[in-house]
Formats: C-alpha cells, sequence, structure tokens
C-alpha cells in the first residue's frame, strides 16, 4: 500500500513537472522591422554656418534633390535627416548621425537605409548649385573682331567704387 501511495504521488509530482516544464514550439519569433524609408533629409545653418538659413530637400522615390546657393561651399556639409524607426543610415561602411555627419557633397552621394531584418534601400543624393545672384561686371573690352573700325582690341578698367567703365584709347580711332 506504501509503495502504491509513493507510486501515485510520484506519477502526479511527474505529471505536474511534465505540464509546466513544457513550452509550446510554436511561439512566434520576434518580428524584425522591414522598414527602410528615408524621411526627410537637409541642411540646417545651426550645423553649417556658411548657409543664411535651413534647406529641405525632395525626397521622390529614391532620390533627393536640393539646391544651394553657390556661395555654400558644398565640401563639407553636416546633414539634418530621419528615417523608418529602427533603420540605420550608412554611406559607404559608414554609419550616419543626423547632425553630427560631415560629407562631400560636391558630387552625388548614395545614401544606405538599413532595416532592422537587414535588408536595404539606396538614395541618390543630389545637391545641387544655384546660379550665382551676385551682379558683378567683371571686364569690359571693345574687340576689334567686332569692332572693324577699330586698329586694335581696347580694354577698358572698372572702378567699382565709382561704378564707372573707363576706357583709354588713342585719338586717331
Amino acid at each position: 500500500m506504501k509503495t502504491l501511495k509513493c507510486g501515485r504521488i510520484l506519477s502526479v509530482l511527474i505529471f505536474a513537472l511534465s505540464l509546466f516544464s513544457c513550452s509550446k514550439q510554436n511561439d512566434p519569433l520576434p518580428q524584425l522591422s522591414t522598414e527602410k524609408s528615408l524621411l526627410t533629409f537637409g541642411f540646417r545653418q545651426a550645423e553649417n554656418p556658411s548657409l543664411a538659413m535651413d534647406y529641405t530637400a525632395q525626397i521622390s522615390a529614391n532620390m533627393v534633390t536640393m539646391s544651394l546657393p553657390s556661395s555654400v561651399d558644398r565640401s563639407s556639409l553636416v546633414a539634418n535627416f530621419s528615417c523608418s524607426e529602427k533603420a540605420v543610415v550608412k554611406i559607404g561602411t559608414r554609419v550616419q548621425q543626423s547632425r553630427v555627419s560631415r560629407n562631400d557633397f560636391t558630387v552625388a552621394i548614395t545614401l544606405t537605409v538599413y532595416a532592422e531584418d537587414g535588408s536595404s534601400a539606396n538614395y541618390t543624393v543630389n545637391v545641387n548649385r544655384l546660379p550665382s545672384e551676385e551682379k558683378k561686371l567683371k571686364s569690359f573690352v571693345f574687340e576689334k573682331a567686332h569692332n572693324p573700325q577699330l586698329g586694335y582690341d581696347v580694354s577698358c578698367t572698372i572702378n567699382k567704387k565709382k561704378k564707372k567703365i573707363i576706357c583709354t584709347y588713342p585719338e586717331l580711332i
């Protein structure tokens, strides 16, 4: 009887342990994010003192385009950007930090946005130079080729302070 009682207790214990020690085999693994979008891109004056104001780029499909004044040195700019949650942005193998990483934008750059699951999307960034708004006369010449009555080209000097062009030529022209 004692053996039977011990056997039942042992059976109950083994049954109880097997219930609590089993885990579900079909527990889903945590889903890794597949999001890999570049949401915003631009340059802020705060990180780029040569800028007169903040600039925001246009993002269309996988192209990022913007134009900066011709006076801006595009060879060393810090971008301000945002991307999908849990995503990482790289140029080549270098991880980029918004408002920290400095890059040369004189040529097109490929930004790669990596999702948490390892998939990626490439974005081509083109930072163009706007035509100069500076109105400056750099030289003034009467060329013989366009003025057959002249015996030679007449070069003039430009007085920027007085805003005058002074041409000197012999009387016998």
